[in-house]
This record gives C-alpha cells, sequence and structure tokens, in this order.
C-alpha cells in the first residue's frame, strides 16, 4: 500500500470510528464547560500527561522557523 493510499485509508477509517463512537454516546467529553465545572467542584486536579518526541528537521533554517512559529 502506498503512502496516499494509506493516508486515505486512515482519514475515510477515522471518519467512520467518529461517526460509530458519536452513535453509541462514547466519544471523549471536550467541552470546555466540563473542565470549568471540574475545577469549581474539586480542590486538587491530577492531569497525567505524556511526552512524545517531536521529530526537528535537520536543515538550520527549517529548524529555527520550526521553533520559533
Amino acid at each position: 500500500m502506498s503512502q496516499p493510499q494509506c493516508n486515505e485509508q486512515v482519514c475515510l477509517l477515522s471518519d467512520i470510528l467518529c461517526r460509530t463512537l458519536k452513535t453509541l454516546g462514547k466519544l471523549p467529553d471536550r467541552n470546555h464547560l466540563r473542565v470549568k465545572y471540574l475545577t469549581e467542584q474539586c480542590q486538587e486536579i491530577l492531569l497525567d500527561g505524556t511526552e512524545r518526541p517531536i521529530e526537528r528537521p535537520q536543515d538550520e533554517d527549517k529548524q529555527n522557523h520550526a521553533i520559533n512559529s
């Protein structure tokens, strides 16, 4: 499978997954009002975050542009 074909399949299947999760009522909750409610109700909130490596361009000019944008 070529990269363009793979990308097309990922887009298609991502859309199908989102519609299915929405139908089942299982989409992640990303409502800003929910966050506001939680911060008002909870004294402490712990966020579990994971760092992901970011590939930087090898070209120095492109690297500077990526960092400064």
